[in-house]
């Protein structure tokens, strides 16, 4: 009787600690992995991961979602739309050695920013010409109004 008991509660125990694990797992975060397949090192890369992977047993919250490293740190993402109003993609900016990967976690925290890496803006003084530049490189586009300037 002592031996059905103690293995019918370990038997419970068992059964309520993986649906503990269980639940709180598929509800806090998600597992992610990039891989670089190429045999060139990956810098300040952005890598696209599809929506339905990330969604895949796991509903985020994208008010509260962020993206870490296996070293904790956070990185910078974005949800691509497409301009379709839908997210497509989760884009992580990210640094992988050749032939290596990387394991990122997807997780509800209170979201924290992180530095904006590009600007860009509209500037009618100089003939309507748009410009926009980022940590490496600058851009302009001239407007129409150019063509008829003297």
């Amino acid at each position: 009787m002592t031996l059905i008991n103690g293995s019918l509660f370990r038997l419970i125990n068992f059964c309520l600690l993986s649906l503990f694990i269980g639940f709180s797992g598929f509800a806090q975060q998600k597992s992610l992995t990039i891989k670089n397949e190429t045999s060139r090192d990956w810098k300040g890369h952005v890598a696209e991961i599809p929506w339905s992977e990330v969604t895949m047993g796991w509903k985020p919250d994208m008010a509260k979602l962020i993206v870490t490293a296996s070293d904790g740190k956070q990185v910078p993402f974005q949800l691509e739309t497409r301009g379709e109003g839908k997210v497509k993609n989760l884009l992580v900016l990210v640094s992988v050695k050749a032939d290596a990967s990387l394991k990122l976690v997807a997780m509800h925290v209170k979201y924290t920013a992180f530095p904006a890496k590009t600007f860009a803006r509209y500037v009618p003084r100089c003939y309507e010409d748009f410009v926009w530049k980022n940590d490496v490189m600058a851009f302009r586009a001239y407007g129409k109004a150019l063509e008829s300037a003297q």
